[in-house]
């Protein structure tokens, strides 16, 4: 998810791909999985009572070998962007990609155990990869920085659900997160807020003009999942993630959307104004 979101942030600023594209997008998928493999590490714990079943906490895999694949994923994602940034001479991606896995590092180590810091941290750093696929223009663009708040306030609505939803587990692995310390009542609430926020913003792409109409129509369907997921979150909270996480994948797809057909707009419009610029010079 996280390089297909790299793949949106170039499409919306209204580029196609090449071979430097395919390098970043390999570079997030590196450092997002290196990420995702340090924070089970120190997950271990917490997974035997939340999810006892995974390679780590069953025995089935050594910490030591993950950490050695961790190291190597972080090096290689980081070089790659180093790569990048040299080709489209513009060190916004690398500096992203370096910055980026300080945090992730930092996540998993320490941060992940203070309450909404960690969360906050996590929501950005999903939010930046639309950042780094933006930046491979030489620039970051308007439509861009929409998508990365939009981003932001989805992913932290679901990361407080899945706390709240790991709150027994979290509580014995001594993990201080939002649910443990604000109690799963209020952290609920935060959430909603966080959803009502999404919701309010998600027409400003297409009020602004950055997006086509295809994407008003299919985010609209990503709100009604937002609304749904609002209605779970006291029930149910585990629904409510797999709800909000699959109503963030449609809004994925409606900005997509609504920046391809932006740029076979403006294809049309140039092909449709060159062939008058040739009649007249007929």
């Amino acid at each position: 998810m996280a390089s297909l979101a790299v793949a949106i942030g170039l499409v919306v600023s209204g580029e196609l791909w090449s071979e430097v594209e395919i390098l970043a997008l390999l570079s997030v998928f590196m450092i997002t999985g290196a990420g995702n493999a340090l924070n089970d590490v120190y997950d271990i714990e917490i997974d035997r009572v939340n999810k006892p079943d995974r390679p780590l906490p069953s025995g089935r895999l050594e910490k030591s070998v993950v950490m050695r694949a961790v190291s190597i994923f972080f090096i290689v994602g980081i070089l790659l962007s180093l790569v990048v940034s040299l080709q489209i001479d513009f060190f916004f991606p690398f500096a992203l990609a370096l910055i980026n896995s300080v945090l992730l590092w930092s996540y998993g180590v320490v941060l992940k155990r203070l309450p909404l810091i960690g969360n906050i941290l996590i929501s950005y750093l999903t939010a930046s990869t639309f950042l780094y696929g933006g930046s491979l223009t030489g620039e970051v663009m308007g439509v861009v920085i929409v998508l990365f708040i939009l981003s932001f306030f989805a992913t932290l609505s679901r990361e407080v659900v899945k706390s709240i939803e790991d709150v027994e587990g979290d509580k014995i692995g001594g993990a201080n997160t939002i649910a443990v310390v604000w109690g799963t009542s209020k952290s609920s609430t935060f959430a909603v807020l966080c959803i009502l926020i999404t919701i309010a913003l998600s027409p400003l792409p297409y009020l602004a003009g950055f997006l086509k109409e295809s994407y008003l129509m299919l985010v609209v369907v990503a709100d009604a999942g937002f609304l749904y997921a609002l209605t779970q979150i006291h029930k149910n909270p585990t629904t409510a993630s797999t709800i909000l996480k699959t109503s963030m994948g449609i809004a994925l797809v409606a900005f997509l959307s609504g920046a391809i057909f932006g740029l076979l707009n403006l294809e049309s419009n140039i092909a449709y104004i060159s062939e008058k610029v040739l009649f007249i010079d007929a």
